[in-house]
């Protein structure tokens, strides 16, 4: 199987949804074996 590949995601508006899908979708094993996320965004929201 191929590395990884590394890809940036905006998570944008904490109060907005696309956050949670964001974590949702990061949370599935296929996207782990198949991305390397960088995510950018409040590192205090992320870590509530």
């Amino acid at each position: 199987m191929d590395e990884p590949r590394r890809i940036a995601i905006a998570l944008g508006d904490p109060a907005g949804i696309g956050s949670e899908v964001v974590l949702k979708a990061l949370a599935n094993r296929r996207v782990q074996q198949t991305v390397e996320p960088v995510l950018f965004c409040c590192r205090r929201w992320l870590l509530e």
